[in-house]
């Protein structure tokens, strides 16, 4: 089975766009509830004749309801959902677990594929994920081939990765940066992208800061080379990233992968129009084994076009260019050098001469903003005739996809018949007025008329005219034909007949009650030693080699925290973040647990204690138990995290290899807890690691309810985790009497610097 081609569609436009150039699907989210949340996205109309029209041609449209939902927000979401079900969806694409169980029971026959967001990147999360219904992941950015290759060798489920297009720096849904620096949330679909944006290295220790530069902006995948090798493993679907970009970006990226895919890619032409409509230089990305060092641009954060000449003269504000490439009147350029310049290309001259087009090799002159540009790289940023004939490309009038049909027009008691077949579905329609004899042979006239089909979505393979010297009006002709063609669209515009909606219930959960308290969470060993000492019953430990070397020697309850990534290590309990993990232990808070129905499904596959995402308000926090406890339990096993340092990140990548050229693992440096990225406010985030060498950074400030927790009590949470990172001995210690003293009604709070309450009372957009 051929591989799917699989496009963004942030438009209307870049939708037709896609289909022009060769998608064979494209995915798109509506008002609310879709991860680029600042993308135009479609109205509710849109989606109707969007729709509709992908079906006519052979082609799917999934829907993207892929951000965290709020207990509030359910309703809502769920006439959407009806919506999108009734007007004939081909899937849904989806992050937050408690919403796919609602899909599953409520829409008996809708596709649910798995969002990147729920950053599936390992053979037990996907065997899971086909165990509870999904029909399709779409996988990590950062999964390797190989695991990849045992999925689909060994799961019956579709795989579809993303080939093309800009990179998050993070795993997906796990990055709250925006969140926390700026109330948007990236599980929302508002991230503000603060990984495009400038920041320093700081070591305490060697009392040195780096330049600034752009430590957390990857490059933009580009794959084209290796689509044989996908081929080969037979991966379903080949993703473009995309739904903030313009048509154009849509058509360029689908047309060259279509190439590709087909086997008829030009690589270096290819590669050039790639880079002409929008690159921040290109990474294979880590699912081809591209080095740490390869995958971020450090110097730039936008498109860089391509190198089209240098500047070999100025003379006041004009500039003289040797050009490597041609130039048009209204390409833009982009030049680089000591100082730097952005220009649209008005006026040019060649030799004096006014010209519209330079070749290579020429000595062009133009009007620059900038003076000294001497020896300045210039760039191709746009290319207006590249624009214009991609434009060309989905112009619907004169070029669009065409469904082949069969054809046959003959007289039945002097009317005039014609049958249209597509090879499923057949339309036979007879004229309203009879034909009358003729001295002329009129088939060829009827043929050509019949066979008008530009302005249609078909077009005749065979068309045979069984109708001879007889005459008929032209207008009766074409009345003939356009009802046809009509008929055939209603018919080929519904894909899934007699859909049906299903009401729902579930069952009441039967759970353990867990002991209530307060929980630190250590990863460091003097951390433990300093919560060894102190009066908490539960210790979490996300360091394998000090959970193994303290948990059998304690009559404390030691539970190690499994990585976010691989989490392959075993342990008798453990607090799991990833799907396959989540029998017989408790859960992170950074499942993104955000709603009732989450929380439910994470206690129906074995979860003992559920932690509540760091992402929820008091307000949302009280909805999400009221709502638990009428729907589904009175047992409450919830866990907050009400003090430390939230992860903001967590990266394959690491800025400290980057920075310091150590390319190998496990190099410790992030140990120490000496090193931090400092942005250009002056707030510092403090850069860690995880089992597995795996980077985290984390928030600048700590989070700190130590005031709130009497609230907290009484709303119903139980236990409350005290997460460690960077603190020492002595203020671990401190920490934890705090927070004990206030656990038992005795709120003694002392001066803690860089705090936060996070979005506990004003909630995230």
């Amino acid at each position: 089975m051929k591989v799917e081609l699989l496009a963004p569609a942030g438009s209307i436009e870049a939708a037709y766009a896609a289909f022009a150039n060769g998608s064979d699907a494209i995915y798109l989210a509506g008002p609310s509830f879709g991860a680029r949340a600042y993308a135009n996205n479609f109205s509710y109309d849109d989606i109707i004749e969007i729709i509709k029209y992908a079906h006519i041609i052979n082609k799917k449209v999934y829907i993207t309801v892929n951000t965290l939902i709020f207990e509030n927000e359910i309703n809502q979401v769920i006439e959407f959902l009806d919506f999108i079900y009734k007007n004939d969806c081909d899937a849904v694409i989806v992050q937050d677990l408690g919403l796919a169980e609602i899909i599953k029971r409520r829409y008996p026959d809708l596709a649910i594929h798995a969002s990147t967001q729920m950053n599936i990147h390992t053979f037990d999360d996907a065997k899971k994920l086909k165990e509870l219904g999904y029909k399709r992941i779409v996988m990590a950015r950062e999964t390797p081939l190989d695991v990849i290759k045992d999925i689909k060798e060994k799961i019956d489920i579709e795989i579809e990765v993303f080939v093309h297009g800009a990179l998050c720096v993070s795993y997906s849904g796990n990055c709250y940066f925006s969140s926390f620096i700026g109330k948007r949330s990236g599980n929302r679909g508002r991230c503000a992208q603060p990984c495009r944006k400038e920041y320093s290295v700081l070591s305490f220790s060697k009392q040195q800061k780096s330049d600034w530069k752009y430590y957390l902006s990857p490059k933009d995948l580009c794959t084209l080379e290796y689509i044989n090798k996908l081929n080969e493993y037979k991966v379903d679907s080949l993703k473009i990233e995309g739904r903030m970009k313009r048509p154009e970006y849509v058509a360029q990226v689908v047309k060259s992968y279509f190439h590709a895919i087909n086997g008829e890619a030009e690589k270096e032409k290819e590669i050039k129009d790639l880079k002409k409509i929008f690159n921040r230089d290109f990474t294979k990305g880590f699912t081809f084994g591209e080095k740490n060092n390869n995958f971020i641009n450090l110097k730039y954060q936008n498109h860089q076009g391509i190198l089209i000449g240098k500047v070999v003269k100025t003379n006041k504000e004009r500039i003289t260019i040797k050009l490597l490439e041609t130039l048009n009147i209204g390409d833009s350029i982009r030049i680089v050098g000591t100082k730097c310049d952005a220009i649209t290309v008005n006026n040019m001259y060649v030799k004096e001469k006014l010209v519209k087009v330079a070749s290579p090799n020429t000595l062009v002159t133009i009007l620059a903003h900038e003076k000294n540009l001497d020896n300045a790289n210039v760039f191709l940023t746009t290319s207006i005739k590249q624009l214009e004939s991609l434009h060309l490309s989905y112009d619907f009038k004169n070029n669009r996809p065409k469904v082949f049909i069969d054809g046959i027009c003959y007289l039945k008691d002097d009317y005039m018949i014609l049958e249209i077949y597509d090879g499923k579905n057949k339309i036979s329609l007879m004229s309203n007025e009879k034909t009358i004899p003729s001295e002329i042979d009129f088939s060829q006239r009827l043929y050509e008329q019949i066979n008008k089909t530009k302005e249609s979505n078909y077009e005749f393979k065979s068309l045979e005219v069984k109708v001879y010297n007889k005459i008929i009006p032209i207008k009766e002709v074409n009345h003939l034909r356009r009802e046809a063609f009509s008929k055939l669209d209603e018919v080929r515009a519904i894909n899934y007949h007699n859909r049906r909606i299903v009401d729902f219930d579930f069952d009441k959960l039967s759970l353990d009650k867990t002991e209530s308290g307060i929980i630190a969470k250590v990863s460091k060993e003097e951390q433990l030693e300093a919560a060894l000492l102190s009066n908490v019953k539960t210790i979490y430990v996300d360091n394998y080699n000090l959970y193994k070397k303290y948990s059998d020697n304690t009559d404390k309850e030691i539970i190690y925290v499994l990585p976010r990534i691989n989490p392959n290590l075993s342990c008798n309990k453990a607090i799991a973040s990833t799907i396959s993990k989540v029998d017989g232990n408790n859960t992170s808070v950074y499942m993104n647990v955000t709603n009732s129905y989450s929380a439910y499904k994470l206690f129906s596959l074995g979860a003992k204690v559920v932690g509540l995402s760091v992402e929820l308000s008091e307000k949302n926090i009280i909805e999400l138990i009221d709502n638990f406890k009428e729907k589904f339990s009175k047992t409450l096993n919830f866990e907050i995290m009400v003090y430390g340092r939230y992860e903001l990140m967590i990266s394959k990548y690491c800025p400290l290899q980057k920075e310091y050229n150590c390319e190998h693992k496990n190099c410790n440096m992030c140990t120490k807890n000496d090193y931090y990225l400092v942005d250009r406010i002056g707030y510092i985030f403090p850069i860690t690691k995880g089992d597995g060498c795996y980077t985290k950074i984390l928030n600048s400030r700590r989070v700190h309810l130590l005031k709130y927790l009497p609230r907290l009590k009484e709303i119903g949470i139980k236990r409350f985790v005290l997460d460690f990172s960077i603190e020492d001995f002595n203020e671990t210690k401190e920490i934890i009497q705090l927070y004990n003293l206030a656990f038992n009604g005795i709120i003694k709070d002392n001066e803690i610097d860089d705090v936060t309450y996070g979005h506990f009372n004003e909630g995230v957009l």
